[in-house]
């Protein structure tokens, strides 16, 4: 986990750039941008591969020197991004932005399913009875203040000190928009657009030890499908769509509601309901303050809690171990053991699972994750 000099925005939020590094020249890889939680955490991404220390994707085009020691003539290069998020928007801007330095001449193009950029900061509420599929909710601000995550080289507001330094998502998906416009970035970017498939193309740049370039089909809303070819792709689609559970014993004995944060959206549902949240990081705890002010009864699991504690109807219990044939839930910490009954819902506050639905079986590209 690093920062590029050259791409220093991409501090935004938490957000790390890590790649499959070989001995190359030039831009001829697949790099990860993963990134932009909408709770403040820091991504971490494992990979068998070595990561990409302190030499920059972009200090690489800067000194492309010709056998004769004399600057070469400036390679047009093209760049897929996919993702419209934070991440993505500034791996553009720093592609774009070096075109006036560099050796090379970069062509980007960001590929976005929605209809405006911002990715994950993006809100929607969801219809009445439709199951939520985004982690945005209605409530949520920022657990990082706003001076430590705007871009370096755009300040987020007047500076004045008199706004709140802890924003809500749609201020936050507003600076998005802002930056955008500021960067003329709405030109590379195609809306409405998902990319189905990731491929490696047997096609090669003009150079002898060019890498492959990359394949990327993708459909329009419309149903309309096109493939593109690019000689580096980067990949920023964030990590919050895939939700994750952990395997807790005798869940199938629970007859409440059973869901995940992700679904989460607003503590009215929550009325006079007896709560356990399986996770107390910034989203278990942030969600369990919220319906605590409506519910009967919230129990928060961490896994890092050794000793039962109570704040209000608040109880923090350590790790969740199992669930009886009767329903009744058991927590542990090592030799100690406390129970609760009468729980009718369980929210999963356990994160998410990374997610490339692009790059698949189909597309000759090993992607081999260390689980974590």
């Amino acid at each position: 986990q690093f920062s590029l000099d050259d791409i220093s925005d991409l501090r935004f939020e938490g957000c790390c750039l890590e790649a499959v590094e070989e001995p190359v020249n030039m831009l001829k890889h697949l790099c990860m941008v993963l990134c932009c939680s909408p709770i403040g955490k820091t991504t971490s991404f494992s990979s068998t591969r070595r990561r990409i220390r302190s030499s920059s994707l972009l200090r690489m085009a800067r000194s492309m020197p010709s056998d004769n020691g004399q600057p070469q003539q400036r390679r047009r290069l093209s760049i897929g991004v996919i993702g419209g998020g934070a991440a993505g928007l500034a791996t553009a801007r720093a592609f774009l932005r070096s075109n006036e330095e560099s050796n090379a001449i970069f062509d980007v193009t960001i590929f976005e399913s929605r209809m405006n950029p911002g990715g994950v900061w993006k809100y929607d509420e969801g219809a009445s009875g439709e199951k939520k599929s985004r982690p945005m909710y209605r409530n949520l601000r920022t657990n990082l203040p706003k001076e430590l995550m705007q871009f370096p080289e755009f300040a987020w507001g007047d500076g004045d000190g008199r706004d709140a330094s802890y924003v809500t998502h749609g201020q936050v998906q507003e600076y998005l928009e802002d930056y955008t416009n500021e960067f003329n970035l709405h030109k590379h970017i195609k809306y409405g657009c998902k990319v189905e498939h990731l491929l490696v193309s047997s096609d090669k740049g003009v150079e002898s030890d060019d890498w492959p370039r990359i394949q990327l089909k993708w459909s329009e809303e419309g149903g309309t499908e096109s493939v593109d070819i690019f000689d580096s792709v980067c990949v920023a689609n964030g990590h919050y769509s895939s939700p994750s559970y952990p395997e807790i014993p005798g869940l199938r004995h629970f007859k409440g509601r059973v869901m995940h944060s992700i679904e989460y959206d607003d503590p009215a549902p929550f009325a006079g309901r007896t709560v356990l949240l399986v996770g107390a990081r910034a989203s278990g705890a942030d969600i369990a303050r919220e319906i605590a002010s409506v519910a009967n009864c919230v129990y928060l699991s961490d896994s890092t809690c050794t000793e039962k504690q109570e704040h209000g109807n608040v109880h923090l219990l350590p790790r969740t171990k199992s669930i009886d044939e009767d329903g009744a839930i058991h927590f542990s910490s090592g030799e100690k053991e406390w129970t609760a009954a009468g729980i009718d819902t369980i929210c999963f506050a356990s994160g998410y699972d990374y997610s490339f639905p692009f790059i698949n079986d189909d597309s000759n590209l090993d992607m081999s994750f260390v689980k974590g």
